[in-house]
């Protein structure tokens, strides 16, 4: 299972891209810098060398791996933070799986939660805004090319196709579907123009059982429609908890937010300090979070009835177009990521916060991978956009060529815990035997290192031979092949170099920085090596 075969897949992009896949590692922490420079070399394995002393000069990490915060590689192509949509991701309860939408590799991807690994895929042309039934018996899903398809969730499959010429007596074009509590789906119609900036124009409520349906807004050519909120083209497109109500927001500078009643087809509108275009409802059916940037980073909390303004909670994440907000499953804790070196915390965080005592309750280090292209970014472009949660509090969203899982279980609570520079391991092989004398560049002293694993054992930090500029493990034994080494620092921060591992000695992953600031010409100018134990895969 070398690393390789996954860059064969991937689609190509240009000498740039292929120097940025020679690298391999993911950070963790607050912001940090890049490092081009590889470790001087150090002593051969342990065993081979002579025997190093023990007592205070060595850690030994204890117990084996337990957080649950991951970064899962499944060569996704979407670059989702350029697209208008809040409906990636679903938790379907009873099979206690996600479910995530590719649109640009016709994909859904089926994750465990339980084991974090990917089991199954279905193929959907152009899927995008995904949900389920109030049962959740039935997955819906949108697509690009407007047809809808109906999921089985248990058995994963497809259970019908409606051609988007067939839906409704006109046709209608849904990019994404919505299920309301009488089983009618409110569908959304395609984004123009640029589709970030341009939003959509039409909606429409559609019956899947008599093909019965009302559009709103500008019809279709042939077909007629009803009018909505006098607002700008939608942006932001949700349901109510409950699912009696069609949350809509201007993707234009009115900032209007709409609620459609689709039994009644009445409607009431308000105009929001901020920004509507991307919704975001607490489970509970009491509140919809918008960022409001401007002139002080704060979320804004509506009522998901009355549309009025009911509090405004200030934060340290992102409040720009970048944003993602997400509630807790028991709508308690409302998470901020953020993605912006502009906004108050550091970069590649999200912060939790009390949604009744409006206080910062603690931070948990992101997932931050670096994408291969940008601008007109209508979510975080290095971190997950995380959308959904299980009921053990694993919150997921996709990013950049695969999906992140964030242990919302592991909370810190102190400051902002450490970052971490680009490093690479030195070697980067050895006997499954462990024993091996290996060292990385680290912006973090070895002193105040306190867990360090090679997949789920732990290695032994050498404090006598490292510095400021490195870090010093003996690795402990393994099973052959693949493993992550994630590093964990007393002050909260975390350092993973994902994949470090492969099958073969020169193979090479993708850079993949968690909780830092990379650049992507820095992580170019160095073929860092991923850490190999010889043979097969060792289970994290």
């Amino acid at each position: 299972m070398a690393a390789v075969s996954d860059m064969a897949r991937l689609r190509p992009m240009g000498a740039w891209f292929s120097l940025i896949l020679a690298t391999g590692l993911l950070l963790f922490g607050c912001g940090g810098q890049s490092s081009p420079n590889p470790p001087n070399p150090v002593s051969s394995p342990r065993g081979n060398s002579g025997s190093q002393p023990s007592g205070p000069s060595e850690i030994q990490t204890t117990g084996t791996l337990s957080t649950r915060t991951r970064y899962l590689r499944t060569n996704t192509v979407t670059e989702y933070f350029q697209w208008l949509n809040t409906h990636w991701a679903i938790f379907n309860p009873p099979t206690s799986r996600f479910f995530v939408t590719d649109p640009e590799s016709n994909q859904i991807f089926v994750f465990d939660p339980a084991s974090e690994t990917k089991i199954a895929t279905i193929p959907v042309p152009g899927a995008f805004g995904i949900d389920d039934m109030p049962d959740h018996s039935t997955l819906y899903v949108g697509t690009l090319i407007g047809d809808v398809y109906s999921i089985d969730p248990v058995t994963m499959q497809v259970k019908q196709r409606y051609l988007a010429s067939q839906i409704g007596p006109h046709g209608f074009q849904a990019w994404s579907a919505l299920v309301l509590s009488d089983g009618r789906l409110a569908l959304l119609g395609p984004q123009g123009g640029i589709p970030s900036v341009d939003g959509s124009t039409t909606i429409a409520i559609w019956n899947p059982i008599d093909n019965s349906a009302t559009t709103y807004g500008v019809p279709f050519p042939g077909s007629n429609a009803l009018p909505l909120c006098s607002m700008g083209n939608i942006g932001g497109f949700a349901r109510t908890a409950d699912r009696t109500g069609v949350l809509l927001g201007s993707v234009d500078s009115d900032r209007t937010l709409c609620e459609l009643n689709p039994s009644t087809g009445a409607y009431s509108s308000a105009v929001s300090a901020a920004s509507p275009e991307k919704i975001v409802t607490s489970p509970d059916g009491r509140f919809i979070a918008l960022p409001l940037f401007a002139p002080n980073p704060q979320v804004l909390l509506f009522d998901q009835h009355t549309l009025m303004e009911v509090d405004a909670i200030t934060v340290a994440g992102d409040t720009a177009s970048s944003s993602n907000l997400v509630f807790s499953a028991d709508s308690q804790t409302l998470f901020v990521s953020n993605s912006s070196v502009t906004s108050p915390g550091p970069p590649s965080v999200v912060y939790a916060y009390n949604v009744k005592t409006h206080q910062q309750i603690g931070w948990l280090p992101s997932i931050d991978v670096q994408p291969t292209s940008g601008g007109l970014n209508v979510g975080p472009a290095e971190n997950p956009i995380y959308e959904v949660t299980d009921d053990t509090g694993l919150l997921a969203g996709p990013l950049e060529e695969g999906i992140g899982f964030l242990d919302t279980t592991r909370m810190q609570t102190g400051p902002v815990g450490s970052g971490f520079v680009n490093g690479y391991l030195f070697p980067a092989t050895g006997p499954i035997s462990g024993g091996t004398q290996v060292q990385w560049d680290s912006s973090t002293p070895p002193s105040v290192q306190s867990r360090i694993y090679f997949g789920n054992n732990g290695a032994t930090l050498l404090l006598e031979t490292g510095s400021l500029g490195n870090t010093v493990v003996i690795t402990p034994p393994g099973n052959p092949g693949t493993v992550d080494v994630y590093n964990f620092v007393s002050n909260g921060g975390m350092q993973l170099r994902k994949h470090s591992a492969t099958d073969r000695q020169y193979s090479r992953s993708r850079p993949i920085a968690l909780g830092a600031v990379e650049l992507a010409l820095s992580m170019a100018m160095d073929s860092g090596l991923p850490w190999v134990h010889r043979l097969a895969s060792l289970p994290i």
